[in-house]
């Protein structure tokens, strides 16, 4: 299941060309279908967001909210404050909320080296301190950035100690299995299983006798709908959604999925003021997730068809903002069979790392063929799965060897099984291997990113008759 596919959005978005050319494209007002709500945004020379006025009718009350965002010498956001008033429409047009001089509340972040946020911490409340105190929270990282352990804590005076007195707790302990699952472990020892779809974001929550503690949907840019119960930290693609801003926390970034756009300008995107610096997976979120914003290459075979019957599929290449630039055939049938949890098999579904090119020996032309291979590793579905490892692109098996030991190409060449590959047409590789180059020459920050897998390519008979074939 993707994520659900909800009518267009009615809101209407103003976009601004001001300041600096880092403020190309930038969002300077939302506002919802008959004036239910509208906001207004505010930038820095950096083209980051700085405030945000949000003001909203909902419920029988008029509300306003002020928000301001600050950041350090990386743009991280490290400071987020945010001031609420309320007033009922019942009181009449003149009863209209005023923020300004509102109680505040006010967050601190710290991060890490990874620049990987470690720490919240509230300064500041717009509640009664003295009975809810200030909270905090606390993440243990591992040294691939995951979040192995939280804590939470508040400060305050409580129980006869002394004022700002901290308090801290274990609340959750982390670890991770195949196809983005995750395992909680309560302090308690209690555990709970986090399900994920096809872009990591969290779906079902399940205790240990398989019991529902928590379901999420989600819109195609990641608002959650239809949630019910309690359950992980995470929402869409598997990060945090922070509770006093409602954005989701995506490590360099800070992302609102009622814009499905990034609250800053993307880091890789200098120098190309032509296009949006705050577009989320370029604006495909269905099948994209946006984490570093490299050039990816996906890879479809027919659904529901042995790769003995449909051996090929389609690979396409697509630079930093998602543009196609080039598409060509490759063959993922094994060898060894169709289990493709076994060596040999057929090329298995799900993510990849795009490792970089590996410059072939003389010896290993005739496997490969005359060009560099393409070398992956296995992140997540059914190749991390299958533990299995040495998937490359390559070609290969298109050159007839002479007895003097030279190379001549077949007239008319096929690509052949391997031994779990996607072998292409030796043309095919050479261009890839040219046009990956060229990216990375003209933008230094396109470098290579991520291979999917999928089986997604209908039957015709499947079109003809009705199927769901999103």
């Amino acid at each position: 299941m993707g994520n659900n596919m909800n009518p267009p959005d009615p809101s209407v978005y103003t976009l601004g060309l001001v300041g600096t050319p880092n403020q190309a494209n930038v969002l300077r007002a939302v506002t919802g279908a008959g004036g239910s709500f509208s906001d207004a945004m505010t930038y820095d020379p950096d083209g980051s967001i700085i405030s945000r006025t949000r003001n909203k009718t909902s419920n029988g009350f008029r509300t306003q909210a002020l928000e301001t965002y600050s950041y350090d010498a990386f743009n991280l956001v490290e400071r987020f404050t945010k001031r609420k008033d309320a007033e009922p429409v019942a009181g009449g047009e003149g009863c209209v909320p005023d923020a300004s001089t509102a109680p505040l509340d006010d967050w601190r972040y710290r991060f890490g080296p990874l620049q990987e946020r470690e720490q919240k911490r509230q300064y500041a409340t717009s509640q009664n301190q003295a009975l809810s105190g200030l909270m905090w929270t606390y993440t243990l990282l591992g040294a691939d950035a995951k979040q192995l352990a939280s804590y939470n804590g508040i400060q305050g005076a409580f129980c006869g100690q002394p004022a700002n007195t901290l308090w801290m707790w274990p609340v959750e302990y982390n670890s991770y299995g195949p196809a983005q699952t995750r395992i909680i472990t309560r302090p308690q020892g209690a555990k709970e299983y986090v399900i994920a779809d096809h872009l990591g974001s969290t779906r079902l929550t399940l205790n240990q006798t398989g019991d529902i503690l928590e379901r999420l949907d989600y819109q195609p840019f990641g608002k959650e709908i239809n949630e019910a119960g309690d359950g992980a930290r995470t929402s869409y693609i598997g990060r945090e959604k922070d509770n006093e801003s409602d954005l989701g926390f995506y490590g360099v970034r800070m992302y609102e999925p009622e814009y499905g756009r990034f609250m800053s300008v993307d880091a890789l995107w200098g120098g190309r003021p032509e296009l949006t610096a705050y577009a989320y997976a370029s604006s495909n979120p269905i099948s994209r997730v946006d984490e570093d914003g490299r050039w990816d290459i996906e890879v479809e075979f027919m659904k529901n068809v042995s790769r003995a019957e449909a051996p090929y599929g389609v690979a396409t290449v697509r630079d930093i903002d998602g543009n196609a630039v080039m598409t060509f055939v490759v063959r993922g049938e094994g060898v060894g069979g169709r289990d493709r949890q076994k060596e040999n098999s057929d090329t298995p579904q799900g993510e990849y790392s795009i490792d970089g090119w590996i410059t072939p020996t003389k010896s290993e032309r005739d496997a490969y063929g005359p060009n560099p291979r393409l070398a992956l590793t296995g992140v997540s579905g059914e190749i991390e799965e299958s533990g299995r490892s040495l998937i490359r692109v390559h070609g290969g098996r298109q050159e007839q060897k002479t007895e003097e030991g030279d190379f001549i190409p077949l007239k008319d060449p096929t690509l052949k099984p391997t031994h779990g590959c996607l072998r292409a047409f030796d043309p095919d590789v050479l261009r890839l291997k040219q046009i990956t180059d060229k990216l990375t020459a003209s933008n230094p920050d396109d470098k290579p990113g991520k291979l999917t897998v999928i089986n997604s390519i209908p039957k015709k008979d499947d079109v003809v008759a009705g199927e769901n074939n999103e």
